[in-house]
């Protein structure tokens, strides 16, 4: 199991992550602070490969080959200031690849195959939107709400107050987790959210098992990403 994340996560959080398998922690280079620790930023899921930033740090590119997980390096690197931040911020899930396709790299947009182009107006949509495997979505963005409403996607758009992020005052929902198989970890726990009772309640609606990494409000980590045998055989969720 390999698992990436912010080297920033609060101390009990990394515990709790490197308790469940390796982990890589993530400083990447030439963007803003805020976001420099925050995978998403550099590297995009789409099964059944990675597509890095040709600037993701070197540490993390050897640990894709070291698990033998297949990648592939975008033409354009991440840079420093939005939308050049947000080239590989896309989210591919459930047969759809959510994008504002302006800012798309690429080599990532060649990488799409036969997943359906969504456009949006928000250039983060890792950040904002977290995928469940029926089908439908949570996000923190009512643009990508409107959007994905409009196909006939089920769609349920929770508040990102209470979600920590340095030098904003709040991160969003996309990035306080991610799926390691079929069980949803979150950094931090739910209940701290303004809608937190509304979260727990739907997601036990839906049958999904989830664990939090500790006790404490939830801290934008630029996603929890989780590669092993689950990926290696397409998560349901992508």
């Amino acid at each position: 199991m390999l698992i990436i994340c912010d080297n920033r996560l609060p101390a009990s959080m990394k515990l709790a992550l490197e308790a469940i398998g390796e982990v890589v922690w993530f400083q990447g280079p030439d963007v803003y602070n805020a976001i420099s620790g925050h995978p998403d930023i550099f590297l995009c899921q789409i099964y059944p490969q990675i597509v890095v930033a040709p600037n993701t740090p070197k540490e993390v590119v050897l640990g894709f080959k070291q698990h033998a997980i297949p990648f592939i390096t975008g033409e354009k690197p991440a840079g420093y200031s939005y939308p050049d931040t947000a080239r590989y911020n896309a989210l591919a899930a459930n047969g759809l690849f959510i994008h504002n396709l302006s800012h798309t790299d690429p080599v990532l947009l060649n990488a799409t195959g036969n997943l359906k182009l969504i456009h949006v107006r928000q250039g983060y949509v890792r950040c904002n939107l977290l995928p469940l495997p029926d089908g439908s979505f949570i996000t923190s963005d009512w643009g990508i709400h409107k959007a994905l409403t409009s196909i006939g996607t089920e769609v349920y758009h929770i508040s990102p107050e209470g979600i920590k992020l340095e030098g904003f005052n709040h991160g969003f929902i996309g990035g306080t987790a991610g799926w390691n198989g079929n069980i949803l970890v979150f950094a931090g726990h739910p209940g701290y959210l303004k809608e937190g009772e509304q979260l727990m309640l739907l997601l036990h609606q839906k049958n999904i098992s989830w664990i939090s990494l500790s006790d404490e409000p939830l801290w934008d980590a630029g996603g929890l990403f989780f590669f092993g045998r689950q990926w290696q055989t397409n998560p349901t969720h992508v």
